[in-house]
């Protein structure tokens, strides 16, 4: 008998795992499918993601926020910017690689994310562009290659676009990694305000059933994820405070620089797993052929949370922008 379909789409990653759970009841497939998720392989081989053992900066906006910052190794900088409801620990299995490829790998905390705190100011991608320039600025970061990831990734556009003088003086080059330049289209004008009102009732029993494992499955991932991956997914939404994801959902209604990203002159891969279902791949179609000389780069089967899929791919593009010639 063929497996069920999993997957139908969804607004947004909180959406679907609020909204999702519903609908995936008529899908399931009890033990079947947990033996299924049991069996595929794990890409993060049974460890719980961590940003790598090293030091902290803590960068004091002036909105009162603070913000953290992870550094671990030595060489080259990479600075990697997290998703929504996500922390620098969302890049645990990408940052160990790049740190034993020999590069000094940070990740910050986006406010109200992980180790950092909310603040005064809203919470969108403009502000979080404007944080990320106070970041690469109070570290004193140059030639430094900055990776942005859903979220982050808008964040990490908006800054090359509102602060053009320093990313110009300080960045040697962009990863756009399953992101959008456009959120205005109708489908995140009705679905994101919907998302940001959404209560998010996570418990270690509640995260743990078939419901929020499915909507997570549907949600976040391709066509086989592991149920470890799925348990960790479900536990890093659990840890984000419902005030941020709220706050962060909103932020993003309207965002939309697709007029402005031709203005971008850096280096910049796009990549994006072709079934991520939150934001599609066509959104990074659309942002690697606005970008010149951009390079788009397909993961194929991949879902949205491609940086827990596809570690080794992605490290491997980050660490070869990173050692291309400075401009």
């Amino acid at each position: 008998m063929s497996k069920p379909s999993l997957r139908s789409p969804g607004p947004w990653v909180a959406a679907a795992f609020a909204l999702g759970a519903a609908s995936f009841g008529a899908n399931m497939v009890g033990r079947s499918q947990r033996d299924q998720w049991q069996d595929n392989p794990d890409p993060l081989g049974g460890r719980a993601p961590r940003f790598p053992a090293g030091s902290r900066r803590m960068v004091e906006t002036d909105d009162g926020a603070d913000l953290t910052v992870a550094i671990a190794g030595s060489g080259p900088s990479v600075l990697l910017v997290h998703g929504l409801t996500g922390s620098s620990d969302d890049w645990g299995p990408i940052a160990e690689r790049l740190v034993d490829e020999g590069f000094q790998v940070m990740g910050v905390d986006l406010r109200g994310h992980g180790h950092s705190t909310l603040g005064r100011a809203d919470v969108t991608p403009s502000q979080m562009a404007t944080d990320l320039a106070l970041v690469i600025e109070t570290l004193d970061l140059h030639q430094t290659v900055l990776v942005g990831y859903s979220l982050g990734g808008m964040a990490v556009q908006s800054m090359a676009i509102r602060h053009p003088e320093m990313t110009e003086a300080r960045i040697r080059g962009l990863a756009l990694i399953s992101t959008s330049s456009n959120l205005g289209t109708l489908r995140y004008r009705f679905g994101l305000p919907v998302a940001a009102q959404l209560p998010l009732p996570l418990s270690p029993m509640t995260g743990d059933s078939m419901l929020v494992l499915g909507a997570a499955a549907l949600a976040a991932f391709g066509t086989d994820p592991s149920l470890f991956m799925l348990r960790r997914a479900v536990e890093a939404m659990a840890r984000c405070p419902d005030g941020t994801r709220q706050a962060a959902t909103a932020g993003l209604v309207g965002f939309d620089v697709s007029d402005e990203i031709a203005d971008i002159r850096l280096p910049t891969l796009v990549l994006s797993g072709t079934r991520d279902l939150v934001i599609p791949f066509s959104h990074s179609e659309r942002i690697a052929a606005a970008i010149p000389g951009a390079s788009l780069i397909a993961l194929p089967d991949a879902g949205h949370l491609v940086v827990w899929e596809r570690p080794g791919e992605l490290s491997a593009h980050i660490a070869d922008l990173a050692r291309r010639s400075p401009r």
